[in-house]
């Protein structure tokens, strides 16, 4: 649809502006050749009148003088006409050039297919569940953080008390997180850190929930996360405590 729009724009810009284009270097050769009619008649005149003998050698040589400086005048219009006529011709040049990269780029655009999003199971089972989630973690690679979302919420929805639906959670916040949608990565984060507290990812989620709140700048609630990680959670990462003190003291938390 949007290839449509832009074909049909790029069209009407064409039959609008080039013919607009064609009419004014139509009127410009017409001056030209107007301008130069009118040299050839004031040669013809000029010759003629230094060649009578009724005409007497100073009214001749008058006239011829009159004569050059017209021929001066009419010179410079036909060098402007020409160059105006010039000009013209490679702007239309120009847009053509234009419209045939616009539409090898549109071409390509229209040729590459997205990849189709990862589509979780009906129903997600014990049985199924760990080739899922990986998946989930492969859409995260790649980037592809609608397909992610639809699996790790599919397995929290499905079978919340799986072994891996405390990462599952942690990773759906990750994914909001990354896209700047930090109001659904705060709450996905809280619940991960509340139902989930005991799992492998309870710290983490409880220093994301810390940085998802300075994010929208509810700094009160950042400090409570960051200073009690390490109380919380004595036997967490060293790199993760160490994370949460050097935002503490960044935030000014006491």
């Amino acid at each position: 649809m949007k290839l449509g729009k832009l074909s049909i724009f790029t069209f009407l810009f064409v039959f609008t502006v080039s013919p607009v284009y064609a009419q004014t270097i139509r009127s410009l050769q017409t001056q030209l050749d107007a301008v130069k009619e009118e040299v050839e008649a004031l040669q013809r005149s000029a010759y003629r009148s230094s060649d009578s003998s009724i005409n007497e050698a100073s009214d001749v040589q008058l006239k011829i003088g009159q004569m050059d400086e017209i021929f001066r005048n009419t010179s410079g219009k036909i060098e402007e006409l020409e160059y105006k006529i010039k000009s013209l011709e490679d702007k239309i040049e120009m847009i053509n050039k234009d419209f045939d990269v616009r539409f090898k780029m549109l071409e390509e655009k229209s040729s590459v297919k997205p990849a189709p999003a990862v589509q979780a199971p009906a129903k997600v089972t014990d049985a199924n569940i760990d080739e899922l989630y990986q998946k989930g973690l492969d859409a995260i690679k790649a980037k592809d953080n609608q397909s992610a979302i639809n699996v790790f919420t599919k397995i929290l929805s499905d079978n919340p008390e799986h072994k891996l639906a405390g990462n599952a959670q942690y990773w759906l916040g990750e994914t909001y997180y990354v896209q700047k949608d930090f109001q659904r990565a705060a709450v996905a984060f809280a619940k991960g850190y509340e139902k989930y507290k005991n799992g492998s990812k309870g710290a983490d989620s409880l220093l994301k929930l810390g940085m998802s709140m300075v994010e929208l700048k509810k700094k009160d609630e950042a400090c409570v996360a960051f200073v009690n990680l390490p109380k919380e959670f004595p036997n967490a990462d060293g790199a993760l405590k160490s994370k949460a003190l050097e935002l503490a003291k960044k935030n000014s938390c006491k």
